[in-house]
C-alpha cells in the first residue's frame, strides 16, 4: 500500500511533469535554449520526485498515482489558465479519476505482498 507521503510525492511529480508540459506549450516566444532549459531543469525535478516516491512504494500504484495526477493539474491549468471549458462527460471522466485515485490508496496490498515480499521479475521458467 502507498503512504500518503508516498502519495503527497507521487502528486507533486505530476504536477512539475504538468509545469513542465504547460512551458513547453506557451513558451514559444522565449529563446529556444531558456525553453527547453526549463522544461528540462521542470522534468528533472519531477524525475527526482517520482525516484524518492518510487523508494518508498508500490511501482505500479505510484506511476499510475503520478499519471493520474498529471491528468488533473493539467485540466485544472487549462480551466483556470487557459479559459478551456468542459463538459459533462470531461467532468465525470475527471471525476472518476479523482475515485480510481481513491481506490487505489486505500486498502491492503494485493495478497499482503509488499515491495520487500516480491520478487521483480519472475523465476526462469515459471511463467507470469
Amino acid at each position: 500500500m502507498i503512504t500518503a507521503n508516498g502519495v503527497a510525492l507521487a502528486f507533486s511529480a505530476g504536477f512539475f511533469f504538468m509545469l513542465a508540459n504547460l512551458v513547453m506549450k506557451y513558451s514559444h516566444d522565449l529563446p529556444l535554449v531558456i525553453s527547453i532549459g526549463t522544461v528540462a531543469l521542470l522534468a528533472l525535478v519531477g524525475i527526482f520526485i517520482e525516484i524518492q516516491a518510487l523508494k518508498s512504494a508500490e511501482f505500479g500504484t505510484t506511476v499510475v498515482i503520478i499519471i493520474a495526477a498529471e491528468i488533473l493539474f493539467s485540466s485544472l491549468a487549462a480551466y483556470w489558465l487557459l479559459s478551456e471549458s468542459y463538459g459533462a462527460r470531461q467532468i465525470v471522466g475527471l471525476l472518476l479519476v479523482v475515485v480510481g485515485i481513491g481506490i487505489l490508496t486505500t486498502g491492503p496490498s494485493p495478497a499482503g505482498a509488499s515491495d520487500s515480499q516480491a520478487s521483480p521479475l519472475p523465476a526462469i521458467g515459471r511463467g507470469l
